[in-house]
């Protein structure tokens, strides 16, 4: 198990890593599986949060490319991501 947590990391192949969730999307519903997976991956591999979810938007980006223009922060792409340190009015 050491080993397979952490090779991707070791080889520094961490762009060919894509999350992705079973979890069915239904209006009012907000699925969390991908935000889960990032954060049991970020911890395990001990990878930095923002270089984790670097990974689950980007790698899936440039995995999807053709049909999405979301996922990375660039000129002409449409957002998808908030990042938010924290809510007004709450301390």
């Amino acid at each position: 198990m050491e080993y397979r947590r952490f090779r991707f990391k070791n080889k520094n192949q961490l762009h060919r890593v894509i999350f992705g969730s079973d979890t069915p999307t239904v209006q009012g519903y907000f699925p969390v599986g991908v935000q889960q997976a990032v954060k049991f991956y970020s911890s395990l591999a001990n990878i930095p949060a923002e270089k984790a979810i670097a990974m689950a938007k980007g790698n899936t980006y440039d995995y999807y490319k053709k049909w999405i223009k979301t996922g990375k922060i660039q000129e002409g792409l449409e957002a998808d991501c908030l990042i938010i340190d924290k809510l007004p009015g709450w301390n």
